[in-house]
């Protein structure tokens, strides 16, 4: 089966919703189902882009089997 996960957090946030999205999208992947997820750029919990994402609009990455999906985020 093909899963789409859509969240604003999503590994390598530490805390908050981030590793509960990322036990469940890996866990599906160990079922062997194709997941994607659709997130933001790594921000929580500083509420600053993580240095390595910086500067990118879109990212497309495998994570432990998981194809993310990573898109530009304004934070005030």
């Amino acid at each position: 089966m093909r899963i789409l996960i859509y969240s604003y957090n999503y590994y390598p946030e530490p805390i908050g919703i981030a590793p509960l999205m990322t036990e469940l999208a890996e866990g599906f992947v160990k079922r062997g189902h194709q997941v994607r997820v659709v997130t933001g750029m790594p921000n929580y919990p500083e509420r600053k882009i993580y240095d390595e994402y910086k500067g990118k609009f879109f990212l497309t990455e495998e994570l432990n089997g998981v194809t993310v999906q990573r898109s530009y985020i304004y934070i005030k």
